[in-house]
């Protein structure tokens, strides 16, 4: 038995075989690889982007007639009440033109429940 630890062989990196410009051009290769995988990062980020405004623009294109047909009902039938209010009032102090805000009532009626279908 020896006094003396057991000598390993030691191997090299695998760099120590190359020389300077060898290992600058696979730096350069690295540094080209990572930009080209950033720029297609930010390519697909731009897509996903489009494509979520899009959707965004096209779900309020969609919703806004429906909310145009309810705001126009409520209006019609707040109209129409209006009207037979204006129309009673009138009538009750006998000014001519009353009567005629009675069809205007009907009218607005007719119209809002024809938008709701």
């Amino acid at each position: 038995m020896s006094s003396r630890p057991e000598q390993r062989p030691t191997t090299a990196p695998v760099h120590l075989d190359r020389t300077i410009e060898q290992l600058l051009a696979a730096a350069g290769h690295n540094v080209a690889h990572r930009r080209a995988d950033y720029k297609a990062a930010q390519e697909e980020a731009r897509r996903v982007r489009r494509r979520v405004r899009r959707a965004r623009r096209l779900a309020l294109r969609r919703a806004l007639p429906r909310y145009a047909r309810r705001t126009a009902t409520v209006s019609l039938v707040l109209c129409g009440l209006v009207a037979i209010a204006v129309g009673l009032v009138l009538l009750s102090h006998g000014a001519p033109g009353s009567v005629e805000l009675f069809g205007t009532a009907a009218a607005a009626w007719g119209l809002a429940a024809a938008l709701r279908r």
